[in-house]
């Protein structure tokens, strides 16, 4: 059981964030197997920064094709350079040994400067990793990752709102080469999308992972909490 912990104090850093992992026993999640991940851990990469809120998101699945469960963390508010709130993901590979373990493979972070594949860019306040999924959407057998970025700007629009969805690929782990960038004026292929951005929508503030359609696919919802619906509303006093 993973368990984020956004507002935890690293030493006198507050606010970096933390995860804490109980491994699972027989009867239930073990007291006396624990371990608690932040940025300043060994091999997680980075280093933990006040105001990060690691641990805001968690997302599950096997990224690499190994067989073992993997661990998606999102870090909404992690600077990038000198791009504030720009926001990371880390990826920690599950072993025989559980996660973080001498024998398990080296650690991921990315951000939106990363994802070749995608058509977008770092911006200050995107908040990626805000919202975290992970499925097999392609049905090829590996887990892919989706990544809410929430606070994405989409031209002039303000706070619209995007998904980056990143390919898994066995052996690897999450490939920066391969990946989808999803929001609410998407209109072509597989990436339509029935509806048009607006400011301060946050499209990806939450994501859902589900096979909706028994197709045996795997699908994604997305949450969009800023959207107004229908003409807007004057209130008389």
């Amino acid at each position: 059981m993973a368990i984020g912990i956004p507002g935890e104090d690293v030493g006198p850093i507050q606010d970096a964030g933390a995860v804490q992992i109980l491994y699972g026993t027989s009867s239930g999640p073990s007291q006396n197997r624990n371990t608690l991940l932040h940025q300043d851990s060994w091999r997680v990469g980075d280093m933990a920064e006040r105001f990060d809120r690691f641990g805001t998101a968690l997302a599950t699945g096997d990224v690499n094709d190994d067989g073992f469960a993997d661990l998606a963390i999102g870090v909404p508010h992690e600077n990038v350079g000198k791009i504030n709130n720009a926001g990371v993901m880390h990826i920690l590979f599950g072993s025989s040994t559980g996660l973080y373990s001498y024998f398990s493979p080296d650690s991921q972070l990315w951000n939106q400067e990363d994802t070749n594949g995608v058509d977008t860019a770092i911006e200050r306040c995107d908040n990626c990793g805000a919202a975290l999924a992970a499925g097999d959407f392609n049905n090829d057998g590996v887990d892919n990752l989706a990544v809410g970025v929430p606070g994405e700007d989409l031209g002039g629009i303000l706070d619209a709102g995007a998904v980056n969805v990143l390919k898994g690929q066995a052996n690897v782990g999450l490939t920066p080469s391969v990946g989808l960038f999803f929001h609410q004026d998407s209109n072509s292929g597989a990436q339509q999308v029935n509806n048009s951005s607006g400011k301060f929508d946050y499209f990806g503030s939450s994501l859902a992972v589900g096979d909706f359609n028994d197709d045996g696919n795997a699908d994604l919802a997305i949450g969009v909490p800023g959207e107004d619906w229908g003409p807007p509303v004057t209130l008389a006093r």
